[in-house]
């Protein structure tokens, strides 16, 4: 059964429907002004990055297919999305406190910099 969501997953992400729902995503005025003082723009929801490519992740994968942007996907660079992804893997947690805790990574990581 596993194997089968994951084909239907991969599908799923090369589908029109879903270069439709990021796009719409990018697009709402919802988070079109997300974060304050971006002139509008995106950061990466981890480190804040606001001048690299953003990656929408899924916060949850219930809704697969019927993501609510608002409330299912976040933007996030790509090598948070990587890291969120491994952190999810190896500490056998979803797919949204895998996203926290990779935030609250960065964040450590760039206080003990000085940043």
């Amino acid at each position: 059964m596993k194997k089968r969501r994951r084909i239907n997953y991969l599908r799923y992400m090369r589908s029109p429907q879903w270069a439709e729902k990021k796009r719409r995503f990018f697009a709402s005025k919802m988070w079109k002004n997300n974060p304050p003082g971006n002139e509008g723009g995106w950061k990466c929801y981890c480190c804040e990055a606001d001048n690299v490519p953003l990656d929408v992740h899924h916060r949850s994968y219930r809704r697969l297919g019927n993501e609510n942007i608002a409330v299912d996907l976040v933007a996030v660079c790509r090598l948070c999305h990587e890291e969120i992804h491994l952190v999810g893997k190896r500490d056998k947690i979803d797919a949204w406190d895998a996203t926290k805790k990779v935030r609250d990574l960065v964040v450590e990581r760039l206080k003990s910099w000085g940043i």
